[in-house]
């Protein structure tokens, strides 16, 4: 375990003017006065056989409540952040749950519309993600200087034991003092009422770095140890007078809930890193009792902008949840403010039209097990553009999603936005064929995902996962089965892929071709996408389909 000093700061004495309100009309009474839904939680009830103790009937009961506006996993998405900066106004703080940045230096004008967004949002806090470190310290530094938003996190920290290495390493290199911007966890005050806040890292950070060097001098601790480090930070919290805890969190849902049981004292948990859409409250799954038995709600918003939350709560005077309503809301409810997109992508050259969307089929609800037509578009893209045999990506990687309208290299960018490198590749058929057994697993593994696909179709089977079948499709639409029992290893195929997926990550270790590529080049998706459109030069239609089976 990582032995950090305690670093509590003062509490925050700004007050915030909002009021508590709800933005969801279909309900009848809860806390606030807000409208009831199935969404509203009373953690009581009449015969007492809830886990939970019942509401005091006094009316001068000490009792607090508590809107909060969360976000996680937005993951730089310009577009979908300016249009939540209003409707999280009237909240009385705002959070996130991390993975607000995304892309390494390369991504620095993105990366810097997301600092504004995160000050002009009032995002009180966040923890620090493993998106937020994708860029190298000194850009992180940079990037990070005027952002009020606290990065909270009790344990994930730089270690550099010799004073004199840290100093050269930050003259000569790359390295930067990150600490200074980290704290374990602080005090807020709103209105009149003290809370505790608390941040946690990733426990899988180091398989999660894009750039694992990068950060090769840090150190986050285990699951197990990260447990102990946030209980020492409730209880310095607790010895302060603080009853009322939120932990920011980017160990993902089920690491969640594992923290929620085995901590005590922690009343709130922001959540991200997994993607879950966690809506409304069940007992059992976002509503747990901590280690003494008191409640724990868990929120987590999903990824890429495509929704926020807003959690009301109601605690009584010893600091333990009473009520409690979580709404979630889609983003794309709200309509895009020129003003503040103004602001944002002021740094980003990148607005020029490149084309018009006629038609979309949506992505679907599971980009890892189904297939994704959009994805497929993409993956044409790739193919045409560098004139290859094959192309494929994974389409959970696709980071926003086409739209009916007007196309632009912003819209591009956001539906690839990590500036990853082309790779062109000649791939044995035994590796192409492993990586397809490999991802095709994920129907019952749940990671990495399925490929998205130009020049190939395939068919999988969904109870266990078992490719089925492999077939190369050439430009004339001529199939050609690939033999997936004995592939050989002297056959080859001219490849695309991102630098990602062709060193092998995700796992995919027969795609590791680092050092095997026939080019490489300094772009990534977005560029051919739009490069593609433009080639097409005409109203474009997304909706091929038909290239992944599922059986």
């Amino acid at each position: 375990m990582i032995n950090f000093s305690s670093n509590v700061i003062s509490p925050n004495h700004t007050r915030l003017n909002s009021q508590p309100q709800t933005t969801n009309t279909n309900q009848t009474s809860a806390p606030n006065n807000m409208p009831a839904s199935s969404n509203v939680k009373s953690l009581w009830n009449n015969n007492f056989t809830s886990i939970y103790a019942p509401k005091s009937n006094n009316p001068n009961d000490g009792s607090t409540k508590i809107k909060i506006g969360y976000i996680n996993d937005f993951h730089g998405q310009l577009t979908k952040m300016e249009r939540t900066i209003i409707p999280l106004q009237d909240c009385d703080i705002r959070l996130s749950g991390g993975d607000n940045f995304l892309g390494d230096e390369r991504n620095v004008s993105l990366n810097k519309g997301v600092a504004k967004y995160m000050n002009l949002a009032n995002i009180e806090a966040s923890p620090v993600g493993n998106h937020e470190l994708d860029m190298n310290q000194k850009t992180f530094m940079d990037i990070t200087k005027g952002l009020n938003t606290k990065l909270v996190d009790c344990n994930y920290r730089q270690i550099i034991d010799d004073p004199k290495e840290a100093e050269r390493l930050y003259n000569e290199t790359n390295k930067a003092p990150i600490n200074d911007r980290f704290i374990n966890s602080y005090v807020k005050e709103i209105k009149g009422q003290k809370y505790g806040i608390i941040g946690v890292s990733p426990v899988d950070m180091n398989d999660r770095y894009t750039h694992a060097d990068y950060y090769d001098d840090c150190k986050v601790d285990t699951m197990d140890d990260s447990i102990k480090d946030v209980q020492k930070e409730v209880d310095e919290l607790q010895k302060q007078g603080i009853n009322k805890i939120i932990l920011l969190s980017h160990l993902g849902y089920k690491l969640d809930k594992e923290m929620a049981q085995k901590t005590s004292g922690v009343d709130v948990i922001i959540g991200g890193h997994s993607h879950n859409l966690v809506e409304g409250l069940t007992e059992g799954e976002n509503l747990l009792k901590s280690k003494t038995g008191e409640p724990v709600i868990i929120t987590n918003g999903g990824k890429d902008g495509e929704h926020f939350g807003n959690l009301s709560v109601e605690f009584d005077k010893n600091g333990v949840i009473t009520e409690a309503q979580n709404d979630i809301i889609n983003t794309n409810k709200f309509g895009r403010n020129l003003i503040y997109a103004k602001i944002l992508e002021d740094d980003m050259d990148e607005n020029e039209k490149v084309g018009y969307i006629n038609s979309v089929l949506p992505q679907p609800k599971n980009r890892l097990i189904e297939e994704n037509p959009q994805a497929n578009f993409v993956a044409d893209a790739i193919k045409n553009e560098l004139g290859v045999e094959i192309a494929f990506l994974n389409s959970a990687n696709l980071r926003s999603s086409f739209e009916p309208g007007t196309f632009t290299r912003l819209d591009a960018k956001m539906i690839s936005p990590f500036h990853n490198q082309m790779v062109i590749a000649n791939v044995t058929e035994k590796d192409l064929v492993d990586a397809f057994k490999f991802t095709c697993k994920t129907m019952v593994n749940t990671r990495p995902g399925l490929f998205a696909v130009s020049g190939l179709k395939y068919t999988v089977r969904k109870s266990d996962g078992e490719l089925l079948s492999l077939t190369k499709v050439d430009n004339n639409g001529k199939e050609t089965p690939i033999d997936i029992k004995n592939p050989s290893d002297t056959k080859t195929y001219r490849i695309s892929a991102d630098s990602f997926v062709m060193r092998g990550g995700d796992k995919v270790s027969s795609l590791n071709y680092v050092g095997k590529e026939e080019k490489v080049f300094d772009f990534d998706k977005d560029t051919l996408v739009c490069d593609y459109i433009k080639h097409l030069n005409k109203p474009i239609d997304i909706n091929q389909t038909g290239r992944v089976t599922i059986v």
